[in-house]
């Protein structure tokens, strides 16, 4: 009964402090899982109707630290990561499909480059939280304080993980992404197809064609993409242009993708006549064509 006496003692001063002092809640939680521990330890020395009451209280006090866990946890994202985000993000192009205005390289960098961040906040809070071993990840459910946390958060810092691989394959602080276009195939009306992509071109034409392949971002100052047919018939659209850092992403959502393993082939419309490429990436999947780059949003709370 010393002990517990003290397992008691002990608890209520780590209470007290976090109450006190709130810039100690994260270490005094940590005290109290150790405390709570050594109390079911100790519950299991007596008799069985006591063991149970001080069981309960043990509950309890874990509840009470997993819901203080949680709401420092919002706190610390709402600070570091959902507000930054959500200015960067929102109504931005690529993640506003119809957005005029596109997210800057730089925003993009800061929040999905490794140790950006989404990738900082996560190493730093979530990884012993979180299953990682399946296909989409879940909260530990072993852990109290992970147990009830919102799927919609979990879902974003998968995404921002997937958005990362993709653009960041090499690890660098800047998004690289090489795409390897080869033409696959011309109308008969057209004599040549010039894929443009800041300043790297791609040429198509009836006699053969070679696979080149293109970097993004090129170094261009603003970043521009293009596709133009020869010759231009009057009457009929001849190319299809698009200006910003984000330009290639813009001409291939005017293409008809269609995947096949670690390959996809776009193919473009325009005028009525029509030019395909078989697409190849360095990093596996076509990053452009990545799901979660077009479905993130910001995470939100937990």
């Amino acid at each position: 009964l010393d002990a517990l006496t003290q397992n008691f003692h002990d608890i209520y001063q780590s209470v007290k402090l976090a109450a006190d002092v709130p810039a100690q809640t994260e270490r005094v939680n940590a005290n109290l899982k150790l405390q709570i521990s050594t109390m079911r330890a100790n519950a299991s020395r007596l008799p069985k109707q006591l063991a149970r009451m001080v069981d309960a209280a043990a509950d309890e006090f874990e509840g009470n630290v997993a819901e203080t866990s949680v709401a420092n946890l919002n706190q610390m994202l709402d600070e570091t990561v959902t507000r930054p985000c959500e200015e960067a993000v929102n109504g931005h192009y690529p993640f506003a499909g119809d957005g005029s205005e596109e997210i800057s390289l730089a925003d993009f960098a800061k929040l999905f480059a490794p140790g950006g961040l989404m990738d900082r906040f996560f190493a730093q809070n979530l990884t012993p939280l979180i299953d990682m071993t399946g296909q989409d990840w879940t909260w530990k459910q072993e852990a109290r304080s992970s147990r009830d946390l919102a799927k919609s958060t979990l879902k974003a810092f998968q995404a921002a993980a997937e958005i990362r691989s993709a653009f960041f394959a090499s690890g660098g602080s800047a998004p690289s992404v090489s795409i390897t276009f080869t033409p696959s195939s011309l109308n008969s009306e057209v004599d040549s197809a010039v894929l443009n992509v800041d300043g790297q071109t791609v040429q198509s034409t009836q006699a053969g064609n070679a696979p080149s392949t293109v970097t993004w971002p090129g170094g261009g100052a603003s970043g521009s993409a293009s596709l133009s047919l020869t010759p231009e018939m009057p009457g009929r659209e001849s190319a299809l242009k698009f200006e910003g850092p984000w330009a290639l992403k813009r001409l291939l959502d005017k293409a008809s993708v269609t995947s096949n393993g670690a390959g996809a082939e776009a193919r473009f419309v325009i005028g009525g006549r029509d030019v395909a490429y078989k697409m190849e990436s360095g990093s596996g999947a076509n990053p452009f064509l990545l799901p979660a780059l077009s479905g993130f949003s910001c995470p939100k709370a937990f």
